[in-house]
This record gives structure tokens, sequence and C-alpha cells, in this order.
């Protein structure tokens, strides 16, 4: 298994996996983000042109953290300080699963199995978050979304960087990595405010029939979360359907001499 930020360069270009490969992985490694990306890169066989369908990955994370962080403060009267703290519990979950994932079980299993039961997971966890309401507590249901979907983003991030990158000619190193990167960023940046209009948009609708009050405001704000949490748990769901049906069964073959190729 290669470093992680290195791309591997075939000597022969004919045994290199083809660029759909780094496609697919990109697109499990941010299929929660809905935005696509295209790139043409060389091959043997010519042209050959590569999407990643950025539409909703672990990206989904980035306004998960900011619903959760508003919903903690605003609607559970959690301080920054214990918001911060109330996200610890996820962090281990991340670790161990990518761990895992890198050393034991994707030369195992390949990415596929890996990555599709990681957004179901992840899907798990969202669901998990649509429970809240005003009255809710942390340890009952915060606290397992928290622990379900760090399970399962952990089992998607080192399989599907280590897949996208892995296999890349030398010529293509670049454009590959750059691909990556670009997926992220932009899917991540699409993701969230595509769910930030959807939560605000639920909000809108809440207050539109009853008359504005703290309580109904609060509800209102609590409506807006889970809505967004509903639409996140589908995102996942149709990121593992996609996933399963493009990424490539059983565990990919290496090439015992390439060479490593630094991405930048």
């Amino acid at each position: 298994m290669q470093p992680r930020g290195t791309l591997s360069a075939h000597p022969n270009p004919a045994a290199a996996p083809r660029r759909s490969d780094v496609a697919s992985t990109t697109l499990s490694w941010t299929f929660t983000d809905a935005a696509v990306v295209e790139v043409r890169v060389g091959s043997a066989d010519g042209p050959c042109l590569t999407r990643a369908l950025a539409a909703g990955s672990t990206q989904t994370g980035d306004w998960v953290t900011d619903g959760l962080t508003f919903y903690l403060q605003d609607t559970l009267g959690f301080s920054p300080v214990q918001t911060g703290l109330a996200f610890l519990p996820m962090m281990p979950m991340i670790m161990l699963t990518s761990s895992l994932a890198s050393t034991r079980l994707l030369p195992r299993f390949g990415p596929r199995a890996l990555i599709v039961g990681g957004m179901l997971l992840a899907m798990a966890g969202m669901l998990l978050f649509a429970r809240v309401s005003v009255d809710s507590s942390y340890v009952v249901h915060v606290l397992p979304g928290l622990i379900v979907s760090g399970l399962g983003m952990g089992l998607i991030f080192a399989p599907a960087m280590n897949t996208a990158t892995a296999g890349v000619a030398g010529a293509d190193a670049g454009v590959a990595s750059a691909m990556v990167n670009t997926s992220q960023q932009v899917g991540g940046s699409i993701g969230t405010a595509l769910l930030n209009t959807l939560s605000a948009s639920a909000v809108s609708s809440y207050l539109a029939s009853r008359q504005p009050n703290p309580a109904v405001i609060a509800e209102a704000s609590v409506h807006g979360y889970t809505t967004a949490f509903w639409w996140s748990a589908g995102i996942f769901l149709l990121g593992a359907v996609v996933t399963g049906i493009v990424l490539r069964r059983g565990v990919p073959e290496v090439d015992p001499a390439a060479e490593p190729v630094l991405a930048h």
C-alpha cells in the first residue's frame, strides 16, 4: 500500500488501471457535495474522459458540523467550549476505522465494500441526527449519531483517497491529484450551500403557517436542521448505490514494478 500523497507510476502504461478508477473513487471521496468535475487525461488507448460526480460525500460532514454546532449552542444551550468537546467522540471513531481500513481491510476486501459500507453507516448517523428535537439530550440523541457517522466516514476517507490516486501514470499524476482535490473543495462548498438552502427553506415554511414566538422559532430552527439531516441521509444512500455500481469489485491489482510519484 502506497503512502498517502503519492501516486504510482507504471513503467508499462498498458498495465496502469483505467482513469475511470480515479473518477469513481473521487466520486466516493466527495459524494455528498453536488458538483460534477470533468477532466481529460491521456492514456495508453487515447484520451479518456474521467468524471468525478461530487454529489454527496463525506463533505456533507461540513454541513453536519455546522448544523450540529448551531443546534448544540442555540437549542441545547452549549457554550462554544462545550460544543467543541461534544464533537470529540467522533474523532477517535474516524481514526479507528481509517487506520483499520488502510492497513487491514482495504488489502483484503477492496475499496467498494468499504466505501459503500462507510456511506451506509454515515447515512445511519444522519438518520440518528434527524431524531433531535427542542428537548433532546446530547447523550441520547446526538452522541450515537456522532459515533456511527464517525465510523462510516473513516471507512470512506482512506480507501477513497488511496484508490483514487493509485495506479496513475507519472505523466498524469498532477492531473489526477488536482482532480481529487478540486472535487473535494468544489463539492464541499456546493454541498454546504445546498443543505443550508434546504434548511433555511424548511424554517421559512414552518414559520409561514404559525404565529412566531420564541418557542415556535426554536422549533422551526430544529425543523430546518432535521430536514437537512434527512436530505443528507438520502444523499449518502445515493452515494452508496452509485459507488456500488461504479467501483470495481475485489482488491485492485498493484504493479510491483510501480514507482512512487509525488502528487502536487
